[in-house]
């Protein structure tokens, strides 16, 4: 058998990592969605934004590769405490350091209610033609 072994450790922490993650895409992209609709040349530039989120994210590396000294600039990544909890609800052993659901939590309902308030103050002009 070839590949990395896994078995779900904690299903609770994985759904609600998965459901969080959900509701920040969601707040991310009205928020992109409002922006994007008021100030046409941005959809240029917000690809260019989220580049460095993707980067950092953790997602083609391990956070463990960089050294300590730089985690206080990666852990502002929300993105990164949503791939170092799932890890560790997915890898029987695996230790996520300096992660927090609670970190996750409050970001991401602050960019969803951001993105709904932007979205409720510029509706009619998003439903214009």
């Amino acid at each position: 058998m070839t590949g990395e072994y896994f078995e779900i450790t904690n299903l609770l922490q994985l759904v609600l990592s998965w459901r969080l993650l959900i509701i920040l895409l969601c707040g991310v992209g009205l928020i992109f969605m409002v922006v994007g609709r008021a100030f046409p040349e941005m959809q240029k530039v917000l690809p260019i934004l989220i580049k460095p989120l993707y980067f950092t994210s953790c997602v083609m590396f391990p956070l463990n590769a960089i050294p300590k000294q730089y985690w206080g600039y990666i852990l502002w990544n929300s993105l990164v405490h949503i791939v170092k909890l799932n890890r560790e609800a997915d890898m029987p052993g695996h230790i996520s350091d300096g992660v927090s659901m609670n970190y996750l939590t409050i970001p991401t309902l602050i960019i969803l209610f951001i993105g709904l308030a932007l979205y409720r103050s510029r509706e009619k002009a998003m439903l214009a033609l």
